[in-house]
């Protein structure tokens, strides 16, 4: 039957494409997440094209017999710019969103939900943001991203502990320094299994006093007597960030003594 829907196509059904309304969703999520990541929001190409147009004007350029013809000359270049860019946003989003759902499959967000994200502190929007970008990124990777991606994490574990006053108890380049010491003892299994995992690093909170030096190996290793024991466990390393040294805890005695070239 003719009449004013001839031509127009119905809208696709694309559950008979096997393509569930959380897929589409997450697809959607997915695509502004790589628009943020790549510069934040895209080009407003209307501003574009009102300035383009508005300098054309100033300059006097394609002035015609009246104001229509001068408009149309001074649009007509940044128009046809300005459908360029779309077509070209366009065509790149169509690519993105077909390689997003070759990697899908069906439902593996919402199975992600139901069997781990329900149960954390997140709400659903926000578990399905953190699974799209660890999808997104999901990729093999050498041993320098590997590490450099390792380090990244810890430090960022580092910063989570807070203070009296619910702030970050180590500042960024504290928690790198602390970064660093663990770095340095990693292929020593048994200093690493001591780390205190609780408290690695000395408590802001606590005092120290220096003790008579001891000689570890032949060389002079510093001894510390903390006025609060209770942070510490015998037996345990602690890494003292502004010394950029690992001390191990002596419960017996009360102190903390240096380990000298760790």
């Amino acid at each position: 039957m003719e009449g004013i829907m001839t031509g127009i196509k119905p809208r696709e059904n694309f559950a008979t494409k096997g393509m569930s309304e959380d897929m589409i969703s997450n697809v959607r999520g997915k695509i502004d997440l790589i628009d943020a990541i790549a510069g934040g929001k895209r080009q407003d190409n209307l501003s574009n094209l009102l300035i383009s147009g508005g300098m054309n004007l100033l300059s006097g350029e394609n002035e015609g017999n009246n104001v229509l013809q001068t408009l149309a000359g001074a649009y007509k270049q940044p128009t046809q710019q300005l459908f360029a860019s779309q077509a070209k946003d366009r065509s790149g989003r169509r690519a993105i969103a077909a390689s997003l759902i070759s990697k899908m499959k069906t439902g593996d967000a919402e199975q992600a939900w139901k069997d781990k994200g329900q149960y954390t502190n997140m709400s659903k929007e926000q578990f399905m943001k953190e699974y799209a970008m660890s999808e997104l990124y999901k990729k093999k990777t050498n041993p320098e991203e590997a590490a450099f991606q390792k380090k990244n994490k810890r430090v960022e574990g580092f910063q989570k502990k807070k203070n009296i006053f619910k702030e970050a108890d180590l500042g960024t380049l504290e928690a790198m320094e602390l970064d660093k010491g663990i770095s340095r003892i990693e292929k020593n299994e048994d200093l690493t299994n001591r780390i205190d995992l609780g408290q690695p690093y000395f408590p802001k909170n606590v005092d120290y006093e220096s003790g008579a030096s001891v000689k570890i190996n032949g060389k002079d290793a510093r001894v510390l007597i903390p006025d609060d024991k209770d942070p510490f466990t015998s037996g345990k390393v602690y890494y003292n960030i502004n010394e950029r040294a690992w001390f191990v805890y002596d419960g017996d005695a009360g102190q903390l003594t240096e380990l000298p070239g760790v």
